[in-house]
């Protein structure tokens, strides 16, 4: 019986020496995995979402070229098309800020008002009958639809941000050329997208980020030149120039001035850097530095927008999440152990009782 016994507490050694190495392979292994998933998620992460935006521009994009294509606009009639622009606009559900309608030379119309004078062109007072047109051909989306700068091929052009001449709104402005029936260009139809409808589709992001992993995230969306359309700290949003009275600064002739930030123009080397990486239409992630402190970034391309979004994460708060991963799956191994040496002690106990 004692020889048994021995053999029993052998055996009971052994299997508590073997379940300790196969815990701490398995955690090491898992370990791994772990940090790797929890990247790969966030890579993944990130790419729905831009996808998302890339998919939600690309449907303005369809419709302001359709746009573009109406009879009214296509004759060279604007003030007709401006009031069907009007209707339009009050019939969408989700609606744009407004229309713009501008001409080869740079005057435009919009449907927030204008100089009835002046058959609706916007005007710096639309009060006086002679007020000067008010002018849009210094505009990104002007030049690359209707002037020197527009591609061989007709093609629907995403702004940089800008604040509205006319509403004084933080803006995005999708743009199209206007052909007549000779297919000549006459002039191009832009629907604004406020700053606040990207704000709330990042927003829904962020929250979705919060609900599945339970982490905070700071988000950037860049133009094709650099420029922020979004940046999770306001004042690197496009705004108005305000001098130290409070007044607005306006050029020669007389239109408001707006700071727009570019992330190539950041003092910090290594937020520079990711701009460069994000411009080139890149995908990845790296580790860079905000403030002394390590922040993982990871970004992808927006494709209809030519943009790029980025989240970044706190590095520790990314340890963090994986520590709490593995903890759960440690205690998941410790319980399984637990279980099965268990069982050999009961078994043990067992065969014991039987030999008696």
């Amino acid at each position: 019986m004692a020889s048994y016994k021995k053999r029993l507490l052998f055996l009971f050694t052994i299997t508590f020496i073997l379940l300790t190495g196969m815990v701490r392979f398995i955690y090491s292994t898992i370990e791994q995995y772990t940090n790797q998933s929890v990247e790969n998620y966030l890579n993944q992460k990130t790419a729905y979402f831009s996808e998302k935006l890339s998919g939600r521009v690309q449907a303005y994009k369809h419709e302001v070229k359709a746009l573009s294509t109406h009879p009214a606009l296509r004759k060279g009639e604007f003030l007709s098309a401006r009031n069907f622009l009007f209707d339009y606009l009050e019939s969408k559900v989700t609606k744009y800020e407004k229309f713009i309608i501008g001409d080869i030379h740079g005057n435009f119309l919009n449907t927030s008002g204008g100089n009835p004078a002046q058959g609706m062109y916007r005007t710096h007072n639309d009060k006086i009958p002679d007020s000067p047109k008010k002018k849009i051909d210094n505009r990104d989306y002007w030049l690359k639809t209707v002037g020197y700068l527009r591609p061989s091929n007709p093609s629907t052009y995403v702004s940089n941000p800008m604040v509205s001449y006319t509403t004084n709104t933080k803006q995005i402005v999708v743009a199209h050329p206007i052909q007549n029936n000779k297919n000549e260009i006459i002039g191009l139809i832009g629907a604004t997208l406020p700053w606040e409808l990207f704000n709330g589709w990042l927003k829904e992001f962020e929250f979705e980020l919060k609900k599945e992993m339970d982490i905070t995230t700071k988000m950037v969306v860049l133009s094709r030149d650099g420029y922020y359309w979004y940046h999770w700290n306001p004042n690197f949003i496009v705004s108005e120039i305000v001098n130290k009275d409070g007044e607005h600064s306006t050029d020669s002739e007389g239109l408001k001035l707006s700071k727009r930030f570019n992330i190539l123009n950041d003092p910090n080397e290594s937020i520079k850097f990711i701009g460069k990486e994000m411009i080139k239409g890149h995908q990845g992630n790296t580790i860079q530095t905000i403030d002394n402190v390590p922040h993982k970034w990871f970004y992808n391309p927006i494709h209809s927008a030519e943009a790029s979004l980025g989240l970044i994460f706190e590095e520790a708060s990314v340890h963090d999440k994986n520590r709490f991963f593995l903890r759960q799956i440690l205690s998941y191994l410790l319980i399984i152990a637990l279980i099965i040496l268990m069982l050999v002690i009961y078994l043990g106990y067992k065969s014991v009782q039987y030999r008696r």
